[in-house]
């Protein structure tokens, strides 16, 4: 079972591979050659991935994932991204930089923001609280006896609807394994920095499938959706594909994280991609919570923002209703549309 937040990087692994694909039959102008150097690419991947997995056997790891079946299934899909992955990541540096010219500005238009009620605000302090202190007792208290787990708002291939909205819950952040009727046996879970994530973020908005629904982080709608797709083709090179975000209010942008000096612009109502973050990682060490973002401007410029000031152009969202005491409670987890199972069933082998 992959963590939310994993499964939201696979549409962007596939545009890169595509973008670059398009960029050696650019530069090239010869189908003929994309193909040879993809499948050049490609071979070399599989080799690795094949010697990888040889040596990995011979010293007794990952046995249990040749059996047939579900697990089967899972295991050639992991060698298929594995061959993609790694010959994504052999394109040349200079090729998957992203180019720092103007684009067209995208503009978008935000949800209707919730304010949160008293009730909310208590369900929502029970929330973090439970995450800080890694409760899980106290979060399962949290969740609505009708949660529902989707994706774009369908019932996700995971999602087991006879099975109790509870056991949904657990197997989704990494409490209990695919198919378990027990807790534990996840290699890397629970997921409790996915559930902050969910819990710090104070920006919600009100939806339309039913009275009383409210989701969050908060969510924009592209006014143009050819026009981000012209800004996406004429900025993103090679194999790399931006992360576009946008801001929830007015933001002002400056040369450089922190700056106390005039802004060389301001942000509002508009998606951008982000090219970095501040502080940067040291090496050995795991990268730290983002403070800056530092953002490509439609004038082909960059400059750095607050980061809790803005949010993924595409995300996956949380949502809360009341249930039949009054109390609001955690009662959908909705993905992107990508796949949100994971390659290892949970069981760490």
């Amino acid at each position: 079972m992959q963590s939310p937040a994993r499964a939201r990087g696979s549409d962007r692994r596939w545009r890169g591979i595509g973008a670059w694909l398009a960029a050696i039959k650019r530069e090239t102008g010869s189908w003929r050659w994309m193909a040879v150097t993809f499948g050049y690419m490609l071979a070399l991947a599989y080799a690795a991935a094949f010697v990888t997995y040889q040596v990995a056997a011979a010293l007794g790891a990952g046995h249990d994932c040749l059996g047939a079946g579900r697990r089967g299934r899972r295991m050639m899909r992991a060698k298929t991204l594995i061959g993609a992955g790694v010959a994504a990541m052999l394109v040349s540096p200079a090729a998957a930089e992203l180019k720092k010219i103007p684009y067209a500005a995208v503009k978008v238009q935000l949800e209707e923001a919730y304010k949160p009620d008293a009730a909310f605000e208590q369900m929502r302090k029970a929330f973090i609280d439970a995450t800080r202190k890694k409760d899980a007792n106290a979060l399962f208290a949290l969740v609505s006896p009708g949660f529902a787990w989707t994706a774009d708002g369908a019932l996700a291939e995971d999602a087991d609807p006879g099975r109790s909205p509870l056991h949904n819950f657990k197997v989704l952040f990494g409490f209990r394994a695919f198919g378990k009727d027990a807790d534990g046996g996840m290699s890397d879970g629970p997921y409790w920095d996915d559930l902050s994530d969910f819990a710090t973020d104070d920006s919600f908005y009100t939806v339309d499938q039913g009275p009383g629904i409210v989701c969050g982080p908060m969510a924009a709608n592209v006014d143009d959706e050819d026009k981000l797709d012209q800004a996406r083709s004429k900025i993103e090179t090679g194999g790399d594909v931006a992360d576009w975000y946008f801001v929830v209010r007015e933001t002002k942008v400056f040369k450089s994280p922190g700056d106390k000096g005039l802004p060389v612009a301001t942000l509002n109502k508009q998606a951008f991609p982000v090219l970095g973050t501040a502080p940067a990682a040291r090496a050995g060490q795991p990268a730290p919570e983002p403070t800056h973002y530092e953002v490509l401007l439609p004038t082909g410029k960059t400059g750095w923002i607050a980061a809790e000031a803005a949010r993924p152009l595409e995300s996956s969202r949380l949502c809360y209703a009341k249930t039949a005491r009054g109390d609001w409670a955690i009662a959908q987890y909705d993905g992107m549309g990508t796949d949100e199972n994971a390659e290892d069933d949970g069981d760490g082998k």
